[in-house]
């Protein structure tokens, strides 16, 4: 227990450290909606300078907008490897190969970030759930999970099919916006949280640190 407690505090501090650092030095993008103040307003402005995230035509980000799978699958891909062509392969029965998100889901298959369904279908208008966001930003980053020896929030079970991403997220420092809270696992994951858990992985940290 002590070693798991110590490991998750160096971990939140490190990762803290590195953010409140270099997030200042990197460009920055500004929208409308995003005023002085917005729990969010770092990690939003600061993946969209880096081109991760794309806000609206009318100069807004929209950040309690839910995020559906086809959308957060094409976000961590274009973190990756930038934007792809327009064209994918016929992976799935409701993906056709000229769907805006074809190319992106097909990667993140390939990378073995997302999986389909038993029926063939991908889903791709269906929400994410905040389990479900954080499982995927794990795979994206790599991640290699802590020993589950205790709940992590008084409403996940240690049994929970996400308990194991959720713990490794709230010991890296991803969920510092829930202190105190409740996870809701099932509460469909928004465009800021989304900016929120990507801007605090270390691939991203990365990205801001080499600015």
């Amino acid at each position: 227990m002590k070693k798991y407690i110590c490991c998750a505090a160096a971990l939140l501090c490190l990762t803290l450290h590195s953010w409140a650092t270099d997030a200042a030095a990197a460009p920055r993008k500004q929208f409308s909606d995003i005023k002085w103040g917005h729990w969010a307003k770092g990690p939003i402005e600061t993946l969209a300078g880096l081109g991760i995230i794309d806000g609206y035509p009318d100069g807004t980000y929209r950040p309690d907008q839910t995020v559906n799978r086809a959308e957060l699958t094409a976000i961590l891909v274009r973190a990756r490897l930038g934007r792809l062509s327009t064209f994918g392969f016929r992976s799935f029965t409701d993906v056709r190969s000229r769907h805006w998100a074809a190319p992106y889901i097909d990667k993140a298959i390939e990378l073995e970030w997302v999986r389909g369904f038993p029926d063939g279908s991908f889903q791709p208008n269906r929400l994410i759930t905040r389990a479900e966001g954080v499982g995927l930003v794990g795979r994206f980053d790599g991640w290699e999970r802590y020993e589950l020896v205790e709940k992590p929030y008084s409403d996940i079970p240690l049994k929970f099919w996400a308990a194991g991403a959720i713990a490794t997220a709230k010991a890296r420092g991803l969920l510092t916006y829930l202190v105190k809270k409740e996870f809701k696992p099932r509460s469909p994951l928004t465009r800021a949280e989304v900016a929120e858990l990507l801007s605090r992985t270390g691939y991203i940290a990365s990205l801001v640190n080499a600015r």
